[in-house]
Parts: structure tokens; C-alpha cells; sequence
């Protein structure tokens, strides 16, 4: 616990408790052989590439090659996977496990046995301890056996193995952390949230998959409501695929957890698996009445439709950090301790290019955490001075050596201290000295951060 609060006080980025150690217990085992940015941005494109295999393999049972390999390429074309995969975050080891999960519940529903029950138990496990949003896996079971009827699974007891690794791994962790993580949530009440979350995630469904993909969802989902009122039921794997996309609905447009697209990023692969199935079914069809290879023609056109509508470049969030950093240390042979005012982004920014650059030598804090108070949110705001005298107290307290304001933060997004610092950084120039501008890029948009020593 020492080591954790001394990393914080130099680098305040990494959130255990708001977040379960799940990924960072991933990412550390991963680092061990090597601690480069190389190192740490292979671990989200070696989970998205394993997404993608999951995809293939799973689609396998349900389609032929062809259109299992194109569902599996255009996961990993997404614009809103590639962001992710661009992002050390942990949203797609979450993608991982809910997928291997699902997977598993399918196999339970297949073959009955109860190492599958308990594999869906673990998964879950894990997913929770990765995310919060993990517990939308509580969902897949019970929408799974109501779109297969095999209701005798409800009576057995290889069935209730699969909580027991939930309750024994993943509801300790969420018990002791429910006080942190409460902080994330909205505060607008339950039915509030819901008529803002739904529409919200019906337009960005929309966006997220793009019309032909959505089409070609809608498409399957009338062959599962065809299949439902001819058979009354489907087949296991496309039940729990069902019921994963329906639970991550469910559950963000319950839980308020707020509004963010990224949430739907387990419901995907789901999507693009019976998507192409009932792809290749049509495909299937036509091959009867028309020549082999117009079929696989449609398979091929339709992908390439999907990736094109979702091929539009990635843009990172913060670019221009690094060289500002580098000027500053080439500059300076002392230690440096700097204090950001920016949003979340551009702090976050810096923090993660000083820990990576120069963890010996650079201390970060944040503007909102050391010149002024919130919650997790940012509700509850209040500055931590209101005179500029009290400002260099606070600066001069924390030995702070650099103040570096973000003149890019989006207007609605300047939090009052940033607005307070600026207008000391123009009033007092007998205590920030060596004021400079260092050119960064904000989502492609130029800005630059002004950047003064502090006198003490």
C-alpha cells in the first residue's frame, strides 16, 4: 500500500478500487519481460487479434469460412475497436472475457456438464473483476434458457455451480470498493436515466456499427423471431449470443453508469457472429438458384460495404505532450514537479508520458486534485483557494516547479482553478518566469500548453 500511494503521489493515474485489479494484474504479468510503450500497447492489440480469433472460431459452428473470416476482420475494423485497441484501457480484456463466457453458457446448454457451468462461473468472475459491468453476464443465462425452453436447467444443480466463483472471487472485491465506485455513477434517478439511455444507445448502435452491419443485425434478428415461432426455441449458441447482446442493452439502460458508446463494445462480436450467420444462410439460399460463386460474392460485398462505412481514420485523444516534456527536462537538470490544469485528458496525457519517459526525475499532480476537490464525476466542485495568494501558498506547499496550463481544454470543460491559474500566470509575472508555448493536437485540432517556471 505504500509503494501504490508513493506511485500515485508522482503519477495519480492508475484507479484501484474505482476499478477491480483485474487488468492490471493482466497488464503487469504482461510487462514483466519488458516495461516499454511498445510493451504496454501490444497488450490491447494482442486482446483485440484474440477477440478476433474468438470470433472466427465461434463463428465456425455457425458458417462457413469465408464468412466467419469476414466477421472476425471487420470486428478488428471497427472504428470504435480500433480506438480501443489504440487505448490502454481495459474495455477489451472485458470483450475477451464476456465472449468466452457467453461461449462457455452455450457449451453448458449443449452437453449439460457441469465444468462448463463452472468455466461460465470463472469467466464471469474475471470479467467483474475487470470491470464492474462484468455483473451484465447475470443476464446471459436466464435470456438463454427462455430462447432455448430447456427450463429443466433451472432445476440443475450443475446450474448453481456457476455463482459460486462470482460470489467467492468477484462480490468480496465489489463490496469493499461499492463506496469508491458509487462516486461513477449518475445521479439522475433510475427512470430519468433509462429515457435518456436508450435512445442514446439506439443512435449510437447506429453509428458504432454503421447501416449496413445494423441492417444486416436486423436481418438475423427476424430469422431468430422465425426460427422462435416455428421451433419455439434456438439453438444454444445463438441463444446466448442473443441474450449477451440483449443484457448489455439491459444493463446500460439500467444502471446508471452513464452515457458513453464504448459500453457497447461486448455486445459486437455477438452481433457480427449472427449477423453473418444470417448472412451466410441467405448466401446458402441463392447458391441453389444462381452460380457458387455469386454467393460467396455476397458474403465479400456486404464485408467490404461494413468496412468501408467503418474505416474513418483513428485520431488520438492528445498528441505533442512528449516533445513539451523532452524540452523541459533538456532545460532543467534538476528534478522536475509539475502541476497539469487541463480535463481529464490532457492530465492524464502528461502523467502517462512522464511515467514513461522520466519516472526518476518528474513528479506529476493534477489541477484537480491539488487545486481543487470533487468526486469522481467532478460533482461537488470547489477550488481549494480563492486569492492568488492562497494559489502560491498551495504551489509553494507542494513544491511545485512548473505550472503548465492546457489553452486547447474545450470551453465547456475549463474547470474554474485552470481559469484562475491563467489569469495569476498573466498577473504575476515576477513568479512564473520563462513563459512558453509547446504545440500539441487535440483529436487532429492545434493547441498548444503554456508552460512557466514557478518561483517559490
Amino acid at each position: 500500500m505504500r509503494f501504490a500511494e508513493d506511485y500515485y503521489a508522482r503519477f495519480p493515474k492508475v484507479a484501484i478500487g474505482h476499478y477491480p485489479p483485474g487488468y492490471y494484474l493482466i497488464e503487469g504479468l504482461w510487462l514483466i519481460p519488458s516495461r516499454t510503450k511498445a510493451a504496454v500497447l501490444l497488450l490491447p492489440a494482442f486482446l483485440t487479434a484474440f477477440a478476433a480469433w474468438i470470433i472466427f472460431m465461434a463463428g465456425r459452428r455457425l458458417m462457413r469460412f469465408a464468412p466467419a473470416l469476414s466477421a472476425a476482420v471487420l470486428f478488428t475494423s471497427l472504428h470504435l475497436v480500433r480506438s480501443y485497441t489504440a487505448i490502454v484501457m481495459s474495455d477489451m480484456l472485458l470483450v475477451v472475457l464476456c465472449l468466452l463466457a457467453v461461449l462457455a453458457f452455450a457449451r453448458f446448454l449443449s452437453t449439460g456438464r457441469a465444468i462448463w457451468s463452472l468455466a461460465f462461473g470463472v469467466l464471469a468472475a474475471a470479467a467483474i473483476l475487470t470491470k464492474g459491468s462484468g455483473l451484465l453476464l447475470a443476464l446471459v443465462p436466464p435470456a438463454a434458457i427462455l430462447l432455448t425452453g430447456r427450463w429443466r436447467a433451472v432445476l440443475s444443480p450443475k446450474l448453481w455451480l456457476a455463482p459460486l466463483p462470482v460470489v467467492l472471487l468477484a462480490v468480496p472485491w465489489l463490496v469493499a470498493t461499492s463506496h469508491i465506485t458509487a462516486e461513477g455513477m449518475s445521479a439522475a434517478p433510475p427512470s430519468e436515466y433509462a429515457f435518456q439511455a436508450i435512445p442514446y444507445y439506439a443512435l449510437k448502435s447506429l453509428l458504432v456499427l454503421g447501416p449496413v452491419l445494423l441492417l444486416l443485425a436486423c436481418v438475423a434478428a427476424v430469422l431468430a423471431l422465425r426460427t422462435l415461432k416455428r421451433e419455439r426455441k434456438l439453438s444454444p449458441l445463438e441463444a446466448a449470443l442473443w441474450g449477451s447482446v440483449g443484457a448489455v442493452f439491459a444493463f446500460y439502460c439500467v444502471i446508471p453508469s452513464g452515457l458513453d458508446e464504448r459500453y457497447l463494445l461486448p455486445a459486437i462480436p455477438a452481433v457480427l457472429i449472427v449477423g453473418f450467420a444470417a448472412l451466410d444462410r441467405a448466401a446458402l439460399a441463392l447458391g441453389g438458384k444462381c452460380p457458387p460463386f455469386l454467393s460467396w460474392a455476397l458474403v465479400v460485398v456486404v464485408a467490404l460495404a461494413a468496412t468501408w462505412k467503418a474505416a474513418r481514420p483513428v485520431a488520438k485523444i492528445f498528441n505533442g505532450v512528449t516533445p513539451a516534456l523532452e524540452e523541459m527536462l533538456r532545460s532543467s537538470g534538476d528534478p522536475l514537479n509539475l502541476v497539469v490544469c487541463s480535463d481529464s485528458k490532457g492530465e492524464g496525457a502528461l502523467v502517462a508520458a512522464a511515467a514513461l519517459m522520466a519516472p526518476e526525475r518528474v513528479v506529476v499532480q493534477r489541477g484537480t486534485k491539488l487545486l481543487s476537490t470533487s468526486d469522481w464525476l467532478g460533482r461537488g466542485y470547489e477550488m481549494s483557494f480563492s486569492t492568488d495568494e492562497e494559489l502560491f501558498e498551495l504551489l509553494e506547499n507542494a513544491g511545485i516547479t512548473h505550472v503548465i496550463v492546457d489553452d486547447g481544454t474545450p470551453e465547456a470543460q475549463v474547470w474554474q482553478h485552470q481559469k484562475a491559474v491563467s489569469a495569476a500566470m498573466r498577473g504575476h509575472p515576477e513568479r512564473f518566469t520563462q513563459v512558453r508555448k509547446a504545440p500539441v493536437e487535440r483529436r487532429d485540432q492545434l493547441s498548444h500548453l503554456t508552460i512557466a517556471n514557478f518561483l517559490h
